[in-house]
């Protein structure tokens, strides 16, 4: 990886000023999370990993990251994005990403999952520090599947990638450009991405199973990031992050094909 060709290549972006690369890492999250303590991290910096040996998802999932087989990376964003809300910035611009150039029908499970058709091809974590010194920074991580032809049993039929999608396999580095100046256009724009995440989302309208065995029926995305929801005895509340909404798989069954996105407004 040229670390100085993908920082030209970024000029003017808010994301991407500073990247640093490492052959073998345990996390890209853990690192800039340290850094950021350290005060060591700037807002924009970014960190890509060939290979992280514990790799996180969220809870305590792990997240297969093979050397080679994709984008393990992590953002720095200080005191948040004027697109908002935060999580939402890097899964719109990932489901797009995998639209335009790769021509797969990714779509978007709340809160940070993307997929294709019912199998995950990219996730999202994001993990916060604050102090009276410099306020809320935030450690945007990134993991996308692009040319793994296989995963260990576990995640078989669970997961896919770019090249399991039958597309060829992608550069990386171009992978990472693109997603970083269409967080960055989205960000400066200050856009509203609740609609954006909305219009990417199939579980509108769908009944989902959590994993205690509760089935909801999804009633919106709300205006703060939150997935309205109606219980089997009719009463309504609002599911606020990954613990609260273990969808079985199964949630996609009969659903209409998926096409592209609209254009953001």
């Amino acid at each position: 990886m040229n670390c100085s060709e993908i920082e030209r290549a970024l000029s003017g972006c808010r994301f991407g000023r500073r990247v640093r690369h490492f052959a073998s890492i345990a996390s890209t999250n853990d690192r800039a999370l340290a850094d950021i303590d350290s005060g060591e991290a700037r807002d924009g910096d970014v960190y890509v990993a060939d290979l992280q040996t514990r790799g996180r998802g969220t809870g305590d999932r792990s997240w297969h990251s093979e050397a080679g087989g994709g984008l393990w990376t992590t953002v720095v964003v200080e005191g948040g994005s004027a697109a908002r809300p935060l999580p939402f910035l890097p899964a719109v611009a990932l489901a797009d990403l995998l639209h335009r150039d790769f021509g797969l029908p990714a779509h978007l499970k709340w809160p940070n999952d993307v997929l294709v058709e019912d199998r995950k091809i990219a996730g999202i974590l994001i993990e916060g520090r604050s102090n009276a010194a410099r306020g809320a920074a935030w450690a945007v991580g990134v993991g996308l599947n692009l040319s793994q032809d296989r995963f260990p049993a576990e995640l078989a039929g669970l997961a896919t990638s770019v090249r399991l999608e039958g597309r060829p396999a992608p550069d990386r580095d171009r992978v990472l450009v693109a997603l970083l100046r269409r967080m960055s256009l989205m960000d400066a724009e200050g856009l509203d991405l609740v609609p954006a995440f909305r219009a990417r989302c199939r579980m509108i309208g769908r009944e989902v199973t959590q994993a205690g065995g509760a089935v909801l029926r999804v009633l919106d995305v709300g205006p703060d990031g939150h997935l309205k929801v109606l219980n089997a005895d009719g009463g309504e509340r609002n599911l606020v992050s990954r613990s609260d909404s273990v969808i079985l798989p199964g949630w996609l069954d009969g659903a209409p094909p998926y096409g592209p996105p609209p254009p953001l407004v």
